[in-house]
């Protein structure tokens, strides 16, 4: 199907213009051709301009007569008189009967020969005194012809330069939008929150569009890249306060250990707790890693056909039995499997897995049980994982740095996790895209 037209494109608009301008130019030039044709035809009737320039020709011709006493039915003298002077018409006759004829090439003269142009002529005939008598003398040589060429001219230039004149400025608002548009890029340097002017609805203004759709686009990766540099820096300030504090509690138990000042010093309890701080570091620098794997810029490689049973009830089934062992109950009642594949990076999955544990472990209440359920659309599988939380004390205050990392291999697994909670209980949900 062709396109349509669009009769607000700049192509339209400037045919439209140019159209005009031509209909404009057209009008013009008729009215001033039309108008300088009546006044000159005017001036030449009423004025003796003609008249005085065919007396200077009929002066010339009655010396050259005199001077070779010419007849009037000499054809070839009268020829080579007209080809000396540029004579375009050129007639002798006696009493209305054509003798000569300039435009007439043959050798037998036109006596008795009758022209219907003499009818025309004969009132602006000049009596000229030929060597055979008298004649009647008609000299036209377009006198006139200069002024109406000139005036011609005239005209095609003033309604040429009207139909320009026109046409420039039908376009000048489309050049000062172009002017506005250049000068906003340029006052723009960098600043994606200012805004091209939109008006109108041709090609310019969409660019416009477009222009403002991309600045908006960079406004928000600019304010998501700020998100991340001031999530970035307070997790290192959190990791750094974390860190300190394992650190400071083995450089003290050492230092016991070291100086043993008291007798009763327990040193294997305090090897212990070294030991427990010493994997506690090693468990925040675990996080650290897995927070800049989940927010690097590389997309992750997804596992092809990756079925939704296998892949999170081999992963539920694993975890069930590790919260059992930590005394943890689960609910698996509303789990339920449909035949179909999900997108996932193994790895980031397991990950996942692991990191729910760790704060299931760290933060939820054993007292009651851990329910795990699916819920499916046309385009996603979900996992929703719900648990009562214990009471938080100081100790327990985190960084939510294992949420942080949770969300951002769900979306490098072009996913989602969304966590809702209240002062009891706590629920994650992680949708995953179906396999197309």
């Amino acid at each position: 199907m062709a396109n349509k037209i669009n009769l607000n494109s700049l192509t339209a608009n400037f045919i439209k213009a140019f159209i005009i301008g031509i209909g404009l130019s057209l009008i013009v030039f008729a009215v001033l051709f039309s108008f300088m044709d009546s006044f000159l035809s005017s001036f030449f009737i009423n004025s003796d301009y003609i008249t005085n320039c065919e007396e200077k020709y009929i002066k010339s011709l009655q010396e050259y007569i005199d001077n070779g006493n010419i007849a009037a039915t000499d054809t070839d003298a009268l020829r080579n008189w007209c080809r000396e002077n540029d004579i375009l018409t050129f007639l002798v006759s006696r009493e209305r009967v054509l003798i000569y004829d300039n435009g007439y090439t043959g050798q037998t003269p036109l006596i008795d020969t009758k022209s219907e142009q003499l009818h025309k002529t004969w009132l602006y005939t000049f009596p000229v005194r030929f060597a055979d008598g008298e004649a009647d003398v008609y000299v036209n040589n377009d006198f006139e012809q200069t002024f109406y060429v000139i005036g011609g001219v005239v005209a095609t230039v003033i309604s040429m330069l009207v139909g320009i004149v026109f046409f420039i400025f039908a376009v000048r608002k489309t050049v000062k939008y172009i002017l506005l548009l250049r000068q906003e890029a340029v006052d723009m340097q960098g600043d994606y929150s200012k805004r091209f002017t939109e008006k109108g609805c041709d090609e310019l203004t969409a660019l416009a569009k477009a222009m403002n759709r991309m600045n908006r686009l960079l406004e928000e990766d600019e304010l998501e890249k700020k998100a991340l540099k001031e999530r970035q820096d307070e997790f290192i300030i959190g990791i750094a306060h974390d860190l300190r504090t394992p650190l400071t509690g083995l450089m003290g138990y050492l230092e016991i250990c070291k100086k043993k000042k008291t007798a009763d010093t327990d040193e294997e309890n305090y090897i212990e707790k070294c030991l427990q701080k010493t994997r506690q570091i090693g468990d925040l620098f675990d996080k650290l890693m897995e927070c800049f794997l989940s927010n690097t810029s590389a997309q992750c490689t997804l596992d092809t056909d990756s079925k939704v049973e296998i892949v999170l009830g081999d992963y539920l089934s694993e975890m069930c039995v590790i919260m059992s062992q930590k005394g943890f109950k689960t609910d698996v009642s509303d789990l339920t499997w449909q035949d179909t594949s999900i997108n996932i990076n193994a790895d980031y999955l397991w990950r996942i897995i692991c990191n729910i544990e760790s704060n299931i472990e760290k933060y939820g209440s054993p007292e009651e049980p851990i329910f795990l359920s699916t819920d499916y659309t046309e385009e996603s599988a979900f996992l929703k994982i719900k648990n009562a939380k214990k009471a938080i004390t100081p100790e327990l205050q985190g960084t939510r740095i294992g949420l942080d990392n949770i969300k951002g291999m769900m979306l490098q697994m072009g996913g989602t996790m969304n966590i809702s909670e209240n002062a009891d209980s706590f629920t994650m949900i992680l949708q995953f895209p179906r396999h197309q």
